[in-house]
C-alpha cells in the first residue's frame, strides 16, 4: 500500500511519457521493482524532467537527495520506502535481461 502510494505520487509528478521512440527512459526503482516513469529523445531531457521533479518534490514531507555520482535521485518515505529515479538508455534495463517464457 505505501510503495504503491509512493509510485503514485512519483507518476503522478512526472513530466514526461514513455514511447517506443525513446533513447533514454526514467526508471523508478523500488526493492526489486522498476517501473518506467518516462521516456525521452535525449539524456538532458530526461536529466531536466528528474530535475523538475525533484524540485516539485522539494515543498512535499518526501526526503530527497542525489545519490552516487549525483545522476540518481532518491526519494524516501516517512515510512522509510526508498525509490531511485535515474535516467539511464533505453539498452539499459535494470531490471536485467529478459528470460524466455
Amino acid at each position: 500500500m505505501i510503495r504503491a502510494s509512493l509510485m503514485a505520487l512519483c507518476l503522478l509528478l512526472s513530466v514526461g511519457t514513455a514511447s517506443a521512440e525513446c533513447a533514454w527512459v526514467w526508471w523508478a526503482m523500488t526493492g526489486e521493482t522498476a517501473d518506467v516513469a518516462g521516456g525521452y529523445t535525449t539524456k538532458q531531457e530526461c536529466e531536466q524532467a528528474l530535475l523538475t521533479f525533484e524540485a516539485k518534490l522539494k515543498t512535499s514531507s518526501l526526503r530527497v537527495s542525489r545519490i552516487l555520482d549525483g545522476n540518481r535521485l532518491m526519494v524516501t518515505s516517512a515510512q522509510n520506502v526508498a525509490t531511485i529515479h535515474s535516467c539511464l538508455p533505453d539498452t539499459g534495463d535494470p531490471r536485467g535481461p529478459k528470460g524466455r517464457r
